[in-house]
């Protein structure tokens, strides 16, 4: 008696089983997000791509054209800052060692 118990509760099991697989495969993926597309390689990549500086004051690299150049001619040519407060901190730094 205890068998057939058994036997008829694994068969609701695999019929319950069976009927959720169903609704899975029946139901419609959703869209997925698109991403953006990588940056194109080649001549187009390299054309946008800007030359870094290196910060006279603080050694930190940024883009050519947030770039803040020094009066003062180097061999190396102007010194260049990443922003106006090291080009002014450099400048009073120079003055102040004189």
């Amino acid at each position: 008696m205890l068998g057939k118990w058994i036997l008829w509760a694994l068969l609701v099991i695999v019929v319950l089983l069976l009927f959720r697989l169903q609704g899975k495969a029946r139901q419609v993926p959703e869209a997925k997000p698109k991403r953006a597309a990588p940056p194109a390689a080649g001549a187009d990549a390299m054309e946008a791509a800007e030359p870094m500086l290196v910060c006279a004051y603080c050694g930190v690299h940024f883009p050519q054209s947030e770039a803040v150049y020094g009066h003062v001619m180097t061999t190396a040519g102007p010194p260049v800052f990443c922003s106006t407060a090291h080009w002014r901190a450099a400048t009073t730094q120079d003055r102040s060692s004189s």
